[in-house]
């Protein structure tokens, strides 16, 4: 597959609720999750976290461009 991972960096009161939207690739309330997108492509992404209070504290939306790379090993005799 196609997997990528994603990473968020806070600073602030902790704990932090987290909400990843990846559309057709589904969601995550990890900090941290991992996403196989099959294919090539660009793909778009939304997180949106919420503080220790359960208050809006920050949204971005970005997209990832996604290369697959085919891994082979080869042995010979």
């Amino acid at each position: 597959g196609c997997v990528v991972d994603f990473a968020s960096t806070l600073s602030g009161t902790a704990p932090f609720s987290y909400t990843w939207d990846f559309g057709l690739f589904g969601s995550s309330s990890e900090p941290n999750p991992t996403v196989d997108f099959g294919n090539d492509g660009t793909y778009p992404f939304t997180l949106t976290v919420l503080n220790c209070d359960s208050a809006y504290l920050d949204s971005y939306s970005g997209v990832v461009a996604v290369t697959c790379t085919a891994r082979w090993h080869f042995t010979t005799r």
